[in-house]
């Protein structure tokens, strides 16, 4: 039996999954969450870019960040400590 390795079909499945999974779970946050997660983790925007585009203050746009990932965290984990990515 050979080794499963990072590029076999059962990886890349798993791997859709997650992603499909990360998707639905960003899709469900409230839109005041969802917009700064997106625009600082797959648009690459820094903070202050974030604030000035969405007008808000700075302060404002690490707030959502950061309860955007806590509620991304506890709707893929369940509150399970253990499986904390760098979300």
């Amino acid at each position: 039996m050979e080794p499963v390795g990072e590029n076999s079909p059962e990886d890349a499945v798993g791997r859709k999954e997650r992603q499909k999974q990360l998707k639905a779970a960003i899709d469900a946050l409230p839109e005041m969450y969802r917009l700064p997660i997106l625009l600082y983790h797959l648009e690459g925007m820094s903070y202050q870019e974030i604030s000035k585009a969405l007008k808000i203050p700075l302060s404002k746009v690490k707030n959502r960040i950061f309860r955007g990932r806590k509620l991304l965290r506890e709707n893929l984990f369940g509150g399970q400590e253990g499986e904390k990515n760098d979300l």
